[in-house]
C-alpha cells in the first residue's frame, strides 16, 4: 500500500495541527491556572477587605450603643482643663467652713498606658469637726479619686480644738 502525496500532506497537515491544538490546550491550561490563582489571590483579598469592613461596623455600632455610657464615665474622671477650677473649689468649701486651707503640692503624673494623675496635698486648719467635713467632701469628690494618705495633729486639740491635717489626694485626669 503506497501513499499518494495527497496522503501525506493530509498526514502532515493533521500531525501539524495535533501538535498545534496540543501546544495550544497546555498554553491555555497554563493561563487558566494562572488566571485561577489570581482569581484565588483577589478573592482572598476581597474577603480580607469584607472582613475589615465588617469589624469596622461591628466597632461603629458598638461606639453608638456605648455613647451614652461613656459620656457617663467621663463625668467621673477630672477633665485636664478644669483641674484648677477643682483646686480653687476646694479653697472656697473649705473658707466657707472656717478651715484654713493651703495647697501645698499639685503633680500630674502621666501614665503612659493609663490615665493621668494629678497628685494633690493639701493642709488644713481648724476645729476638728471642720476639718473632718472637709475630709469628707474631699473623699466623696465626684471625680475618680483617691486618698492615698491622711496626717492628723491632735496636739492643740485640748486647748483650742483646733487640729492640723495633711492630705495626700490623687484624682484621675481626662484629657479633652
Amino acid at each position: 500500500m503506497s501513499l499518494t502525496h495527497k496522503t501525506k500532506v493530509h498526514i502532515g497537515v493533521s500531525i501539524t495541527l495535533l501538535v498545534a491544538s496540543g501546544f495550544v490546550a497546555v498554553v491555555g491550561w497554563n493561563y487558566l491556572a494562572k488566571m485561577g490563582e489570581r482569581l484565588e489571590d483577589r478573592v482572598a483579598t476581597v474577603s480580607i477587605y469584607l472582613e475589615r469592613e465588617q469589624k469596622y461596623d461591628d466597632l461603629l455600632d458598638l461606639v453608638n450603643a456605648t455613647t451614652a455610657e461613656r459620656e457617663e464615665l467621663s463625668s467621673y474622671l477630672l477633665r485636664r482643663d478644669k483641674a484648677p477650677d477643682f483646686v480653687t473649689r476646694g479653697e472656697q468649701i473649705a473658707a466657707e467652713q472656717g478651715v484654713e486651707y493651703t495647697t501645698d503640692s499639685l503633680k500630674e503624673i502621666e501614665n503612659e498606658n493609663d490615665y493621668d494623675e494629678l497628685v494633690a496635698v493639701f493642709s488644713m486648719k481648724g476645729q476638728e469637726e471642720n476639718v473632718r467635713h472637709m475630709l469628707q467632701v474631699l473623699e466623696t469628690t465626684p471625680y475618680h479619686s483617691q486618698v492615698m494618705s491622711l496626717k492628723m495633729d491632735r496636739s492643740d486639740t485640748t486647748q483650742t480644738g483646733e487640729v492640723e491635717a495633711q492630705v495626700q489626694l490623687v484624682v484621675t485626669l481626662l484629657d479633652i
